[in-house]
This record gives structure tokens, sequence and C-alpha cells, in this order.
């Protein structure tokens, strides 16, 4: 099992920072978007967007 740290960051100084932290630590993987809050996870961890409607509304019109 690896520990990977899922960042949401608001700008891009932030994302270095945190891209520096990963690599110190030796973690897995990093992953950027834009909203401000940052979450270390065991193991698995889902990528859920925030606001379904436009992927609902993508997949109809198919």
């Amino acid at each position: 099992m690896v520990t990977t740290v899922m960042t949401f960051s608001c700008d891009v100084e932030d994302a270095l920072a945190i891209e520096r932290y990963c690599r110190m630590r030796g973690y897995s993987k990093s992953w950027f978007i834009r909203e401000c809050v940052m979450q270390v996870v065991e193991g698995r961890a889902p990528l859920m967007p925030r606001d379904l409607r436009p992927m609902m509304k993508a997949r109809s019109s198919d």
C-alpha cells in the first residue's frame, strides 16, 4: 500500500510547493486541481468531479 497525496491547489506556487513536498517524502503521485484543500489518503481513492451536470449533459447528447 502506498501513500498518495491528492492536492487541490488554487495557484501554481501552491502546486509547486506541494510537488516538492511529495518528492521529498517519496510519495507516488500527485494531482493538481483548482480547489483549496489537501488530503493524504492511504491506498486507493476515487477522484470525483465536483459538479456532475456537465458530464451528464455530454453523455446524454451522444
